[in-house]
């Protein structure tokens, strides 16, 4: 029996299992979303409510961080 990772929001900081939260990949210059969170490549996660998908959305430096694109 495995244990399900953990994953933190890269929005609000917040620690959940991986199952709880959105993950978004790094594609041709943007991120998408990555629903079965089995897409290749460095992946960026934020919770399912709409005030992190705003702050995920809005603030370009938490996405270059999560992405290593800086």
């Amino acid at each position: 029996m495995r244990k399900e990772q953990i994953r933190t929001c890269i929005s609000c900081n917040t620690r959940l299992l991986k199952s709880e939260l959105n993950r978004y990949v790094w594609n041709n210059g943007s991120s998408l979303p990555d629903p079965e969170q089995k897409a290749p490549g460095r992946g960026a996660y934020h919770c399912k409510n709409d005030r992190c998908k705003e702050l995920f959305n809005a603030n370009r430096k938490r996405l270059d961080f999560a992405f290593r694109l800086t």
